[in-house]
């Protein structure tokens, strides 16, 4: 009897070591350093949600020296997490690279200006504007551009002292971030006058996940996107165990964590994922969407090379 017990129990170590072999590997790269923006990925893993589906699963942190498009092209990761008009403007420069699930589905961006002198888009009117020097500055453009303002652009890497301290005098941020930050550092919303380019004509959603179209696999991709898919539900079901989970892996990375700030971010990307009043299938790039980002670029004369939407989107229909 103990004999047979003995030899299940090694079988069963067998059948799970050769099961766990067969799990096709996959480089994910997401483009910035952990936080609560990428949960869903951190539990995918964590709750092996991948591997239920096959897939055994490593996540790459983009950082301020390599973005998550580079690591794709070059080769370095399997599929990659980007902003949609960072996706077609490299499209436009004839990177080889499709888009497989759209998973934010509206944009968090806004433009914060102290209120006490900026109420109204042409009180923006010479003033300085802070963006990011890692780019992302189309959809604040054309906001510039629609409103006919004649602003100066300044600079900046990921802080926000320069606002704080009026070096500059409106700056552009993530609703989910930056903009919780200033709020953290002691502004009120009272005192801020807020921008959000979704109010503009500018809905352009942001994070999707991309992959080179010579490695497509649809069978791959399949199991990679509802398993993506489902462990994002999980985490927006189970928000105290996700925020753990960044937790474990901002101090893994060196990274100072901030309770109150990751439960906003993630909150906030699950308004963004998770869009009450949009008909869409979950993970869907909806044609409307592609069309005003690419009109959006087009107008600024980013597009370098024309491309629809088929020639661009790979995924759910």
């Amino acid at each position: 009897m103990k004999k047979g017990i003995m030899w299940l129990i090694v079988l069963f170590f067998v059948f799970f070591n050769l099961n766990a072999q067969n799990n096709k590997k996959i480089r994910f790269a997401v483009h910035w350093l952990p936080q609560a923006q990428f949960a869903g990925y951190y539990i995918g893993v964590e709750k092996e949600i991948y591997k239920k589906y096959g897939l055994d699963v490593e996540i790459i942190h983009a950082s301020p020296s390599i973005t998550s498009q580079e690591l794709l092209l070059d080769g370095k990761a399997d599929f990659a997490s980007m902003f949609l008009s960072t996706a077609l403007l490299l499209k436009s420069n004839n990177a080889p690279i499709i888009n497989v699930a759209q998973l934010s589905q509206k944009c968090g961006q806004v433009l914060v200006a102290e209120s006490d002198n900026i109420k109204v888009p042409s009180d923006l009117n010479g003033k300085k504007i802070g963006i990011w020097r890692s780019g992302f500055d189309e959809i604040l453009m054309s906001f510039v551009n629609k409103n006919k303002l004649n602003i100066e652009l300044v600079l900046i890497n990921s802080t926000i002292n320069l606002f704080l301290f009026g070096g500059i005098d409106a700056m552009n941020t993530m609703w989910f971030n930056e903009y919780h930050s200033i709020l953290n550092a002691g502004k009120n919303k009272e005192e801020l006058t807020t921008f959000f380019f979704a109010d503009y004509g500018l809905d352009i959603p942001e994070d999707g996940i991309y992959m080179l179209q010579e490695n497509y696999h649809k069978p791959t991709v399949e199991k990679f996107v509802k398993a993506t898919l489902e462990a994002w539900s999980y985490t927006f079901k189970h928000k105290e165990e996700a925020i753990a989970l960044v937790e474990q892996q901002m101090k893994a990375h060196y990274i100072a964590f901030n309770k109150p700030h990751q439960s906003w971010m993630l909150n906030r990307i699950n308004e963004l994922f998770e869009v009450k009043d949009k008909k869409y299938i979950n993970g869907q790039l909806l044609q409307t969407d592609f069309d005003n980002t690419y009109k959006v670029l087009s107008d600024l004369n980013r597009i370098k090379n024309k491309f629809n939407y088929s020639d661009f989107y790979f995924g759910i229909r």
